[in-house]
C-alpha cells in the first residue's frame, strides 16, 4: 500500500514537472509575433517610414524572393532558359503545403516554377529549384547567403529555400526591402511575375492570394508570406505619379489587417516621398506610423550634421548599398561614380538623385550616396555619388558624363557590413 502511494505521488510529481518544463515553450509558441515595417523610395533607397526595421524576424515565404533571385541569375547567365525543366526529387515532393503537388521524377518548366513561387508560394517547387541549381538545398542556402551579403543584407541568414520555419532562418524588414529593390533593378525583366494574379497548371487555374495587389492603386508587386512565428508578412511595390515605393511589413494578425496597414504605410510614404522633390527637405529622417490615425506618430526630423568621414563607415542615402560585387569583381568590392564635391549636403544629394535618374540605363541597381570630407581648414565638402555599381557600370556612367562635359570619377568602395 505504501509503495503504491509512493508510485502515485511520484507519477503526480513527474506530471507536474512535465507541465512546468513545457510551460515556457507553450507560452513562447503563443506569443504574438513582433510587428515591424519599413518603406523606402524605390529610386534613391531613402528610408521614409520605419518601425523596428532591424528587429530580427523570420522571413517565412518572403524567403522565396531570394530563391527567385538566384533562379533569375541562372536565366541571365544562360545556364537556364524559361523552357528548361526543373526536376522533382522525393525530397521536393515530400514538402508540406503550400505546394504545387508535382510527383517525384516529374518536372515543370522554369517559367512554371517562377509562377508557382511568386503566385502559389509552393514549397515543393522551392526545394526543386534549390536542388536544380545547387544539387542540395543545403548548398543552395550557402548561395543564398552569399547573394544576401552581396546586396547588403548583413542581418540575414538563410537555411532553406522555402521559408518553412527554422529558428536559424532570420532577417529584418530593412534587409527584405534591400532584396525587393535589388530584384526590381537587377532583374527588372522578370519583375512582372510578382504582379501575376494567376497561372495555369494542367487543368487548374492557380490564383494569387496577394489581395494587396488587387486593392491598392498603383501596386505592381511583390510577395506575401505567413508562418505562425512571424505572422502575416508582405513585401509590396507601388507606383504613383512616377514615383515608386517599396515597403515591408511583418507580424500582421490577419491577412486583412496586414493589407490595411500596408495601405496606410504606402499612403503616408508617398506623402513623405513628395518632400524629397524639395531640396529643403532632402534627407528626411524615417518616422513611425500610427495605424489608428494613419498619420506619422512623430513628425519627420531633419538629420543633424554629418560627422567627419574618418569617424563614420557610411553616411549615405540610402542607409545601405545595393550591389553585386560577387558577380564580377569579388565579394568585398563595389564601385561608385563620384559626380562632384559641393559645399551643401542638400545640393550634393539633389545632384546625385538627378544623375541617378538621367543615367538609369547604365546604373540600374545603383543608389544615391553623399559622403562628407573635412578639409584642413575645417570646411566640409559633400561628395555626390552614385554608389553600389559594378566596375563596368561606374566606367560607363563616367564616360557618359565626361562626353557631355561633366566631371566624374570612378571610386572603389567596400561593401558595408
Amino acid at each position: 500500500m505504501t509503495n503504491n502511494c509512493r508510485v502515485k505521488h511520484l507519477s503526480l510529481a513527474l506530471i507536474l514537472l512535465a507541465v512546468i518544463w513545457c510551460l515556457p515553450t507553450a507560452v513562447l509558441a503563443n506569443e504574438k509575433p513582433a510587428k515591424a515595417y519599413v518603406a523606402i523610395d524605390g529610386v534613391s533607397g531613402q528610408e521614409l517610414l520605419s518601425e523596428s526595421p532591424d528587429l530580427q524576424i523570420y522571413p517565412a515565404s518572403l524567403t522565396k524572393m531570394m530563391t527567385l533571385y538566384l533562379l533569375f541569375d541562372g536565366l541571365n547567365t544562360g545556364r537556364l532558359k524559361l523552357g528548361s525543366p526543373i526536376h522533382f526529387s522525393n525530397n521536393a515532393e515530400r514538402q508540406p503545403p503550400s505546394k504545387l503537388g508535382v510527383r517525384a521524377g516529374q518536372s515543370i518548366t522554369v517559367k512554371k516554377a517562377i509562377y508557382a513561387l511568386a503566385v502559389k508560394s509552393a514549397n515543393d517547387v522551392a526545394v526543386a529549384v534549390a536542388e536544380q541549381l545547387a544539387q542540395t538545398e543545403k548548398r543552395f542556402a550557402i548561395q543564398m547567403n552569399k547573394k544576401a551579403r552581396a546586396i547588403g543584407m548583413s542581418r540575414t541568414n538563410f537555411v532553406n529555400a522555402s521559408g518553412l520555419h527554422n529558428p536559424a532562418q532570420i532577417t529584418t524588414t530593412r534587409d527584405l526591402a534591400m532584396l525587393s529593390r535589388a530584384l526590381l533593378y537587377k532583374h527588372q525583366q522578370y519583375f512582372k511575375y510578382f504582379n501575376a494574379e494567376s497561372f495555369k497548371h494542367g487543368s487548374r487555374t492557380v490564383t494569387s492570394h496577394n489581395n494587396f495587389l488587387k486593392q491598392y492603386e498603383g501596386a505592381d508587386g511583390i510577395k506575401t508570406g505567413y508562418i505562425r512565428a512571424s505572422g502575416f508578412n508582405l513585401a509590396a511595390s507601388a507606383v504613383k505619379n512616377g514615383r515608386r515605393l517599396i515597403a515591408i511589413i511583418v507580424g500582421g494578425d490577419t491577412g486583412v489587417e496586414r493589407d490595411r496597414e500596408m495601405m496606410n504605410i504606402m499612403d503616408s510614404g508617398f506623402q513623405l516621398a513628395g518632400q524629397l522633390d524639395n531640396p529643403r527637405h532632402a534627407g528626411i529622417a524615417p518616422v513611425s506610423l500610427d495605424f489608428q490615425t494613419g498619420q506619422p506618430a512623430v513628425p519627420p526630423k531633419r538629420p543633424g550634421n554629418f560627422p567627419p568621414e574618418e569617424n563614420t563607415a557610411s553616411t549615405s542615402y540610402p542607409p545601405s548599398i545595393i550591389s553585386e560585387g560577387d558577380t564580377d569583381i569579388g565579394d568585398n568590392t563595389v564601385y561608385a561614380a563620384q559626380l562632384g564635391a559641393l559645399s551643401s549636403q542638400e545640393s550634393a544629394y539633389t545632384l546625385a538623385v538627378s544623375k541617378l535618374s538621367d543615367l538609369a540605363h547604365v546604373t540600374a541597381g545603383g543608389s544615391v550616396q553623399v559622403k562628407p570630407l573635412t578639409l584642413d581648414n575645417g570646411k566640409i565638402l559633400y561628395r555626390a555619388r552614385i554608389a553600389g555599381l559594378t566596375g563596368r557600370q561606374a566606367q560607363l556612367a563616367c564616360q557618359v558624363l565626361r562626353e557631355s562635359g561633366e566631371d566624374c570619377l570612378v571610386i572603389v568602395q567596400p561593401i558595408p557590413g
